[in-house]
């Protein structure tokens, strides 16, 4: 129990920086915004926030947003990825801004933030795995992310186990 209450914490902590920071304020001027991941889904554990803007212009909103960023002074230290002429396997096509957060408890967090051509194959995803969430499943994903059982990203322990609640 000890682990979903500091799961708790953490996630309202999320939610406190990513008001505090303006985030979705900047982040909606430049496309549409779509919080995804461990923050959405309340399956947090790692200090990490995933946010998805879909934009015409990529690289014109990636840069406008992260400069807006670095001149709002809320983040100790900003970094900028380009995906597009720089593809890597696994990763989307598009760009990316990661803000970084020093937290009370003195630990990093960090915001990162692609911008991609279109969001709706995570739109599409989020719904269904919010759709096979119950508390049982929610408590064990959590637990597993804690203890480091998997050392895999949380999409894929998400499909793995939210699948299977869904065949049972």
């Amino acid at each position: 129990m000890e682990i979903l209450a500091e799961s708790r914490r953490r996630l309202n902590y999320a939610k406190k920086i990513l008001r505090e920071g303006e985030v979705l304020e900047v982040l909606e001027k430049y496309g549409e915004v779509l919080v995804v991941g461990s923050l959405a889904m309340e399956l947090y554990w790692r200090r990490d926030i995933d946010i998805v803007v879909e934009t015409r212009n990529l690289r014109c909103g990636s840069i406008g947003a992260l400069n807006e960023f670095i001149e709002g002074r809320r983040f100790s230290k900003y970094q900028y990825g380009d995906f597009m002429d720089y593809p890597r396997e696994g990763r989307p096509k598009g760009y990316i801004v990661n803000l970084f957060h020093r937290g009370t408890d003195g630990e990093l967090w960090e915001f990162e933030i692609w911008f991609l051509e279109d969001i709706s194959h995570y739109e599409k995803q989020l719904k269904e795995w919010r759709s096979a969430l119950n508390e049982g499943v929610r408590g064990r994903i959590i637990e597993m992310k804690a203890n480091g059982g998997l050392k895999q990203e949380s999409s894929k322990i998400y499909d793995e186990i939210l699948k299977k609640g869904r065949k049972r």
